[in-house]
């Protein structure tokens, strides 16, 4: 085996040596509003019509709002055409860590309030389907 061949087997098992580093980030409710607002104003659009019910002081109910499927859903991931899904405060919490996990990038946005329409569908479709189904 060369010298060449020792540091490419070297670099090999450092990509596959992996560690988890469990760290906390607060977020705050403002946070997650600004991702739904993106979302709701055509992030999420093209995959779902999105009720928000009346309007209430600071837009608080879009935390509620519900998606009903008008493209073909992925009901593996509970994804169903036609089927109504509402969200909740739970629901995008659990959507951010999912983030976090799954799909750093989109985690980090919203983390560093750099987000735009495509975050905010991630965050919706992260909180209702634990899965990006659509885009």
């Amino acid at each position: 085996m060369s010298e060449n061949d020792d540091d490419k087997a070297a670099e090999a098992a450092m990509d596959e040596a992996k560690f988890t580093i469990i760290s906390q980030v607060e977020l705050s409710e403002r946070m997650l509003h600004d991702q739904l607002v993106a979302a709701i104003e055509g992030g999420s659009g093209y995959w779902a019509h999105i009720d928000v019910g009346k309007h209430e002081p600071g837009w608080r109910n879009y935390f509620t709002a519900k998606f009903t499927i008008h493209e073909m859903g992925d009901e593996e991931h509970g994804a169903v055409h036609g089927k109504t899904y509402e969200l909740s405060i739970d629901k995008l919490k659990k959507g951010v860590a999912w983030l976090a996990k799954h799909k750093p990038r989109f985690f980090t946005e919203i983390v560093e309030e750099t987000g735009d329409a495509s975050t905010g569908d991630a965050l919706v479709q992260a909180s209702l389907f634990e899965y990006l189904v659509y885009g």
